[in-house]
């Protein structure tokens, strides 16, 4: 089958199937195609702009910038998604219509935390000293940066640990995405449709969360 493609891929573009190879070497995104003399072939043959796609999707994950670019975006949408948050609640403790809302807010980010550290009790419980580090590091909320730098400095598996840096990046994700995200942005878009007075705070909250849902739950599925 890839024989077939790439017979006709060079019956297309003739003596230029080299400078195609070049592009899907090294561009990893198709955008630099539609500039390049190949951009009639993705209107003209409809198997290239899925090949691209998957050259795109191959490269990124092989390459050590797309594996920092991902958890460093992660990182930021989750610190961002919990500042939001926390600015949200302490908005909806002061008004009475909104009040058992926030509540609910609040106890979904002590449910996020309260996982987090059973995750480092089962990482690092051979080491007291360094789990209590590692405890500390959660509440203060800087778990996800901490887990993003050492994924992205390509940090090995020490003999105490359960599991690698990078499941442990895959779990406290998951954690974020299940306690924070998903139910807070519920939370607060029936707040938006229910109250009338709507802050800009709330409305950007509801859009980080559903921005840290959407690249979680793509970089969970593409790890």
């Amino acid at each position: 089958m890839v024989q077939v493609r790439r017979a006709k891929l060079k019956s297309c573009v003739g003596q230029d199937w080299r400078d195609v190879q070049f592009y899907s070497q090294y561009a990893p995104f198709s955008l630099l195609v539609i500039r390049s003399p190949f951009s009639s072939l993705l209107t003209r043959r409809s198997f290239f702009r899925p090949m691209l796609n998957v050259v795109a999707k191959r490269l990124l994950g092989e390459v050590s910038w797309g594996l920092k670019l991902r958890v460093t975006i992660g990182a930021g949408l989750s610190i961002l998604d919990m500042a939001t948050d926390t600015v949200v609640i302490v908005g909806y403790m002061g008004d009475e219509e909104t009040k058992g809302y926030g509540w609910s807010l609040l106890w979904m980010v002590v449910a996020s935390i309260i996982c987090q550290l059973l995750t480092v009790f089962i990482q690092n419980r051979k080491k007291p000293l360094l789990m209590a580090k590692e405890m500390l590091i959660v509440v203060i909320l800087m778990k996800p940066a901490v887990v993003a730098f050492r994924v992205s400095a390509g940090q090995e598996m020490e003999e105490h640990h359960t599991f690698d840096a990078k499941v442990e990046h895959i779990f406290i994700k998951c954690i974020e995405m299940v306690c924070e995200s998903i139910p807070g942005c519920l939370i607060q878009t029936y707040v938006l449709l229910k109250v009338r007075n709507v802050t800009r705070a709330t409305v950007g909250s509801v859009i980080v969360s559903a921005m840290t849902t959407g690249f979680s739950s793509a970089s969970i599925s593409f790890e």
